[in-house]
């Protein structure tokens, strides 16, 4: 029996999107000479992923008992399905639905596939919780050649959601009568944002201030902070709650007029508590910076707490809602269509007529040959980037000493020697060798015009703002 499966994925070095149409079974690798020609007389067909994380025979695609797995050849990095680890010591083998997202190594591949000419009903081959999924019907099948659907066959019935996103999500235009089609709550609003973080924040901020209608605006995120994941980066950079941003005194992303600015505010909050040379401290920062004070830059507890006040003033609490978007599409009508999933079987659509993306940058990513390092001796603990939660290895310093190699010379960089420092005072006793590498000697900064950035020890002293979708 022969099953077709279309691969879809991003290329890592063109991030150029790429697709595949095999037949079962497929072997998937990074060497060609690694991976098993035929099975059981079956010839296989070869996906090869040309990347470190990806191991030389990763992962087998087949058809079992009347389902399409994945199964695991013992992979250095594992593999993940929509986002979810596979558990090894439970299951090699994992069940894969139409539209499910495969991740091996850096690469997340889409499968696509139709069961419905082989099959009436589908039992998953799980060994630990089996269950059985409606009878499937006949679905939208597509021309490999043009993307167009083929001709004759009807839409696929998607009550049970055990097919998500819809098949018909893989056109460029969808219906918003297929969506209700399909059983699951459909959503519509006025203005949409993706991503949840600062960036939907600060426009759903401007919307309001503008006069728009808390429920006129759905803010699809995973936190429902919105600084979430920036206040988690700064914690693991070394930037606690009473530590200073790289960001002016007018950079307030809860206050588009950047008064009062966050040198005021703290100018007179230590007013009032009676510390009058801090808050001259201050006021004198702003008025003289950058020619005769040093940059003001805010305590990144104070601006997590403005937004926290912002947004409960514009009601974030209401406009944000959990949802892990899975695909995205224009509509008939001219607006557009999210689908999204609240957790395991649970789906539902969002259409909105305005759409503002904001979903930051995708991944931590970390340089080939530590990449390498890490897939091949498993290694989490003793690699680690420097936006990675890492605090095992300064409480190791504390207690023990050791040597910790710093590559890189940015401001996370500067926060993790300054940690370093701060634990050589406090334990003395212990023995902590820091070495420093970098690429290249910087002996002086950027300038333009008749300005010019300070360079100490070959690090050069630079501004930052809030992230760009701001």
């Amino acid at each position: 029996m022969q099953i077709s499966v279309q691969l879809s994925w991003l290329e890592i070095a063109t991030n150029h999107p790429q697709s595949l149409r095999l037949n079962l079974p497929i072997a998937i690798g990074k060497d060609a000479t690694s991976l098993p020609q035929s099975i059981d007389g079956d010839q296989v067909e070869q996906m090869i992923l040309n990347d470190r994380s990806v191991s030389r025979y990763h992962a087998l695609l087949a058809f079992d008992r009347e389902n399409v797995v994945v199964i695991d050849q013992n992979s250095t990095n594992g593999m993940l399905v929509n986002g979810i680890l596979i558990d090894r010591s439970v299951e090699l083998c994992k069940v894969l639905s139409s539209g499910d997202r495969l991740t091996i190594g850096r690469y997340e591949i889409t499968i696509a596939f139709d069961l419905s000419a082989t099959s009436k009903t589908i039992i998953t081959g799980a060994p630990s919780n089996s269950v059985k999924l409606a009878s499937t019907v006949s679905t939208i099948l597509f021309n490999p050649e043009t993307g167009l659907p083929q001709a004759n066959v009807t839409q696929p019935s998607l009550a049970s959601a055990s097919n998500f996103p819809p098949n018909f999500f893989q056109l460029p235009m969808v219906e918003v009568q297929s969506l209700h089609q399909t059983g699951l709550p459909v959503y519509e609003t006025t203005y949409g944002a993706i991503g949840g973080g600062l960036g939907s924040y600060i426009w759903a901020d401007y919307l309001r201030i503008f006069g728009v209608a808390v429920d006129q605006i759905v803010a699809l995120g995973l936190e429902p902070q919105p600084y979430a994941r920036y206040k988690r980066l700064c914690l693991n950079s070394q930037i606690p709650l009473y530590e200073r941003l790289r960001s002016n005194s007018e950079s307030c992303p809860d206050n588009i007029w950047g008064f009062p600015s966050y040198a005021w505010r703290e100018a007179w909050h230590d007013f009032t508590q009676g510390k009058i040379d801090k808050t001259c401290k201050y006021l004198w920062q702003v008025f003289a910076e950058p020619d005769l004070a040093e940059t003001y830059t805010p305590r990144s507890g104070n601006v997590f707490d403005s937004i926290d006040r912002e947004a409960s003033r514009i009601g974030w609490d209401k406009i944000y809602r959990y949802g892990r978007v899975r695909s995205l599409r224009k509509t008939d009508d001219g607006r557009y269509a999210i689908a999204y999933s609240l957790g395991q079987g649970n789906h539902a659509f969002l259409v909105a007529k305005y759409l503002h993306l904001a979903v930051g940058y995708a991944a931590i990513q970390f340089l080939p040959d530590l990449q390498a390092y890490r897939s091949q001796t498993e290694d989490f603990r003793a690699v680690v980037n420097g936006y990675e939660e890492h605090e095992h290895i300064y409480q190791h310093l504390e207690n023990h000493g050791g040597t910790v190699l710093i590559r890189g010379r940015g401001i996370v960089a500067s926060r993790i020697v300054q940690r370093i420092s701060e634990i050589r005072q406090r334990s003395p006793q212990q023995k902590i060798n820091l070495l420093h590498l970098m690429r290249s000697p910087k002996a002086q900064g950027n300038s333009y015009g008749r300005a010019q950035r300070t360079v100490d020890n070959h690090y050069e002293f630079q501004p930052f703002n809030w992230p760009k979708a701001c």
